[in-house]
């Protein structure tokens, strides 16, 4: 009896650090560049309404063009939201990648209607990502009232 015991321990660890040792990248680069691209649009920019957060940030450089962003430390500082997009999404992909050096990026923000605000897309990053061999590919949906963007962030090893 304690013999059986034993044995569906020992195999129970083998599976354990078998299934732990098989387990490629793939996995954590998939839940890697999801999260990364999650704690991105949270991200606060130091702007306030409409830019105080990434994800409210590439949404109004996409739809109100002309919108200003007031500084929140000095109000007399005014940006342009796309102008506010272009200095601050960049910065913060470049912030956390810095913990993964072997990695580049390219981030897509476009409508979900490809026809709607006359199919612009704003991009970030390295275009050649997308033709490389191994790519994580993480799609995120900022939901507004008008128009809902659909920004994807594709990683790869460099």
């Amino acid at each position: 009896m304690i013999v059986l015991i034993i044995i569906i321990f020992i195999g129970v660890g083998l599976f354990l650090l078998i299934s732990s040792l098989t387990t490629e990248g793939t996995e954590y680069y998939n839940l890697y560049t999801h999260d990364l691209l999650v704690s991105v649009m949270r991200v606060k920019t130091g702007y306030k309404n409409p830019c105080e957060t990434v994800s409210d940030t590439l949404y109004c450089a996409m739809t109100r063009v002309e919108r200003q962003c007031k500084y929140s430390m000095d109000e007399t500082i005014k940006k342009d939201c796309r102008e506010v997009a272009d200095e601050v999404t960049p910065e913060v992909i470049r912030k956390v990648l810095t913990t993964k050096p072997s990695l580049d990026y390219y981030m897509i923000i476009q409508p979900e209607d490809p026809e709607h605000l006359g199919g612009e897309i704003i991009t970030y990053g390295n275009p050649d990502v997308q033709n490389r061999g191994k790519t994580w590919t993480a799609n995120e949906r900022v939901l507004r009232y008008q128009t809902n963007l659909q920004i994807q962030l594709i990683l790869t090893s460099i």
